[in-house]
């Protein structure tokens, strides 16, 4: 898997694997014309947020005609002040030529101002112009580094590609605790291909490194706040004070597991230990994989009794598996496999 390029539709081509965030809300078109005129004039005053949000209006052509060169010019002007998303806006001109001629070298300079100031979208494009070797050095570190730094105010896009690095041994060391870490972030910011590769990575990590995972996230949490939005918030606190509880299920039910405790004896088995986990957080994706162990337990059982000849004990594990597997978790093709053994 790949780190890619996307085109979006603001005025740009921006480096990013999905959509970009929104950087400043518009003036309605209903509202044009005594709004649009007190931006122009507070940007004409000096005003550097304004100059900024006066580009905006111009680059996309809101309410007025679009003038991208003219929108050059105000994102220049309150760039060389230090606003920062209007460097981030400027860099993206000079790295796709619209409104300026295009130029490697002055995007990457602006995306780093930018970046130095901690805009997350800015520290992404940054990252990714030494991750394709369009910046000024090869500083091999420089991707981790950026990407990290993006990751960290939760944008979901370097999380996701974090992970791959990690996962792939690209540009950083390979680490699938890290890895599954990054993935189950992006995961729930709502990226479905980090999922999907969380669900792949998760079959690879032993008992010890989900748990290992887990806590990694929940450090993480307690660092950096909510999952759904960069900050400490509310939801952030509820998620550090469940944390403990998390972890403490997990850690059970991976115990639980290597016991062969799948399903019984009742309240000291795998399945209710992960479901706790799932209560408090129904996407955690360590808890999902302990399921789908439960379901290759039983799968192993059947494999077992087969082999033994010990047909009725055989079916009651099939059965067994079947129930998980209608929950959704586990190997379905192993259990078709185990079926079709069976009715012979």
């Amino acid at each position: 898997m790949l780190l890619r390029i996307l085109t979006i539709p603001l005025m740009i081509t921006l480096l990013l694997f999905g959509a970009a965030l929104a950087e400043a809300q518009t003036p309605s078109a209903e509202a044009l014309p005594v709004e649009l005129q007190g931006l122009k004039t507070r940007a004409q005053d000096g005003d550097h947020e304004a100059q900024y949000r006066w580009g905006l209006i111009l680059a996309e052509g809101k309410g007025v005609p679009q003038d991208l060169n003219g929108a050059y010019s105000w994102f220049y002007t309150s760039a060389t002040a230090g606003h920062a998303a209007a460097q981030f806006h400027l860099a993206n001109m000079y790295l796709t030529g619209k409104g300026t001629e295009q130029d490697d070298q002055a995007a990457f300079d602006w995306f780093q101002k930018s970046a130095r100031q901690g805009h997350p979208l800015s520290q992404y494009n940054l990252g990714l112009m030494y991750f394709k070797q369009r910046g000024p050095d090869q500083d091999k570190d420089a991707p981790l580094k950026w990407f990290t730094r993006a990751a960290n105010q939760n944008f979901p896009l370097a999380q996701f590609n974090l992970g791959v690095m990690y996962f792939q041994q690209n540009r950083a060391p390979i680490n699938y605790v890290e890895s599954f870490m990054w993935l189950d972030l992006a995961a729930r910011n709502g990226m479905d291909e980090a999922e999907k590769l969380r669900t792949i990575l998760g079959r690879r990590l032993s008992d010890d490194e989900l748990v290992q995972a887990e806590a990694s996230i929940q450090r993480w949490i307690e660092s950096y706040g909510d999952v759904r939005g960069a900050g400490r918030s509310v939801i952030a606190a509820q998620r550090q004070a469940s944390g403990k509880v998390i972890l403490a299920s997990l850690s059970r039910g991976m115990e639980y597991l290597k016991k062969r405790f799948f399903t019984t004896p009742a309240n000291q088995n795998a399945y209710d230990q992960f479901q706790e986990v799932l209560k408090v957080d129904s996407r955690n994706g360590s808890a999902q994989e302990g399921i789908a162990r439960i379901a290759d337990g039983y799968m192993d059982l059947v494999d077992r009794d087969i082999g033994l000849k010990h047909w009725k004990k055989a079916r009651n594990y099939l059965n067994r598996a079947e129930e998980i597997l209608k929950k959704g978790y586990g190997d379905s093709k192993r259990l078709e496999r185990l079926q079709t053994s069976l009715s012979q």
